[in-house]
């Protein structure tokens, strides 16, 4: 599974960052759940994109699942750093 993200970083002392997720599987999949384990927010039934918003400076653990898949799954740690 190829996974690309995109950083905005925040504003200084605002939580308007955001991460975007770009997911393709080589099996053909459109259908993923992404996990934000830092915030504890779960995404199912995501297609191949989704943007995480409103964050704040830190680092961001995520878990990225190919639903159609089994056993295919990626860890991902972001940083998003103020601007």
């Amino acid at each position: 599974m190829d996974v690309k993200t995109e950083i905005v970083s925040p504003s200084d002392g605002l939580n308007n960052g955001s991460i975007s997720f770009q997911v393709g599987g080589q099996s053909g999949s459109k259908d993923y759940a992404i996990f934000n384990i830092t915030a504890n927010q779960k995404k199912e039934n995501v297609k191949s994109s989704y943007k995480f918003n409103d964050l704040e400076a830190g680092i961001y653990e995520f878990i990225v699942i190919d639903r159609r898949k089994t056993k295919c799954a990626k860890e991902i740690q972001i940083k998003i750093e103020k601007q």
